[in-house]
Order: structure tokens, then sequence, then C-alpha cells
């Protein structure tokens, strides 16, 4: 039971870890940040994410178990689920320094945000603005 606990930390760890800084989930991660609100705040926190992504990982050993042996001890499953967010969690705060991507997700958000016209109209005014006193060959 320890090694599927390590295993399950292990893979909660890597799912939060890839979501967050992966380049895989870019846009998605810069679509929630865009939208903003609960759901970007469920998805922008890795501390928040990382407990739903436990509840992923624990239903895949739960269901291993169940087909493996048969049974599985249906009153550990909300404690294993615990064990597996808080060991993740503890072992991204121990290696914080040393396991850190860069996230280049706000700059997206920011595409985000011009593509869903959120600034359009500040880039539809600088596109008509006249040009600033330079002239064109020719015009002295």
């Amino acid at each position: 039971m320890i090694w599927l606990l390590l295993l399950a930390v292990a893979a909660n760890w890597q799912l939060v870890e890839t979501w967050h800084h992966g380049e895989l989930f870019a846009r998605a991660r810069a679509w929630f940040e865009a939208r903003g609100g609960l759901s970007a705040e469920l998805v922008g926190c890795p501390f928040c994410l990382s407990h739903w992504t436990a509840i992923l990982v624990t239903a895949v050993v739960a269901g291993s178990e169940l087909s493996n042996h048969g049974s599985v001890d249906w009153w550990l499953v909300p404690l294993f689920w615990l064990a597996v967010v808080r060991l993740s969690n503890l072992a991204n705060d121990c290696t914080h320094a040393v396991c850190r991507t860069p996230r280049r997700y706000k700059e997206l958000a920011q595409e985000m945000e011009q593509l869903n016209g959120v600034t359009a109209a500040g880039a539809s005014s600088a596109a008509t603005a006249a040009p600033t006193g330079e002239s064109g060959p020719g015009g002295g």
C-alpha cells in the first residue's frame, strides 16, 4: 500500500506541474485566467488544483485495486485522497526552488483578451490614429 501511495503522490504532483507549467496546457490556462472568477482560481492555484487531480488519481488507484483484488476498503479512499493531496503539496513545497519551469500563459491571456474583443476598442483606435509627423518618400 505504501508503494501505491508514493506512486499516486508522484502522479498527482506531475499532473499539477504539467497543467500549471507545461506548454501543452498554456492556452487552456490563459483561457481560464482571461475568464477570471472561481474556475480561474480553482485551476490557477496549484494547491487548489491538486485536490481535484488527486480525486482522479485516487479513482484510478481504487479502480485498479478493485479489478486486481475484487474489493477495496472504501473507508480508506477519502484518507488516501487526502494523503495524496498533502504529500504531493509537501513535495512541491520542499522542491519549490528547483522544480519551476517558466510560465508564459500570462502573455497568452493577453492574446486571448485581444481576440475576445476585451481590448478591441483600444486596438482599433490605435490602428486609425494618424501617423506621427513622418513624411513619406520625397515629401519633405
